[in-house]
């Protein structure tokens, strides 16, 4: 779904963005981005250990900011283990 945010919300602004190149994953983007191959638009959860080592850059846009909401389910008589009460804790920082 994160790429179908970004064309809807991002590029509706970039009448004129010309697609370079396609990856499948954050890593490889973030990795590609990193040997200048390019930029690109990626969580800063994904990035800020690069952000923080000064291997990337954070652009500063006049574009919308993107935000999308998440939604987590799961069955009323599902047991969360300490395991995953811990990771939904971390998702909620």
């Amino acid at each position: 779904g994160t790429r179908e945010i970004v064309d809807y919300l991002l590029l509706s602004h970039l009448p004129a963005f010309q697609l370079g190149m396609e990856l499948g994953n954050s890593e490889a983007i973030k990795h590609a981005v990193r040997h200048n191959m390019g930029i690109s638009c990626l969580s800063r959860r994904v990035i800020a250990d690069l952000l923080e080592a000064g291997t990337l850059v954070e652009l500063t846009i006049p574009l919308p900011r993107l935000t999308r909401t998440l939604y987590r389910i799961h069955h009323r008589q599902k047991h969360l283990s300490r395991a995953l009460d811990r990771f939904l804790s971390y998702c909620r920082e």
